[in-house]
């Protein structure tokens, strides 16, 4: 269920778990899972690599006669 998009809280409610840490011990996450998983960092930057690639092209644009 996990790998498939559901909550760990959504699991936890429907195993019965009071503590989300029982539920952890049950689930198991498939490797790709964690491999797709992006820092809010990682994003930040890569963003900001794309503003700035969108201003270099404007700025090249009004460089040219």
């Amino acid at each position: 269920m996990l790998e498939n998009g559901v909550g760990l809280r959504h699991i936890q409610e429907l195993l019965g778990h009071a503590k989300p840490e029982t539920t952890m011990i049950y689930t198991q996450v498939a490797r790709k899972d964690l491999l797709e998983i992006k820092s809010p960092l990682d994003t930040a930057i890569q963003q900001l690599g794309e503003i700035d690639k969108e201003e270099q092209k404007f700025l090249l644009s009004d460089n040219e006669p």
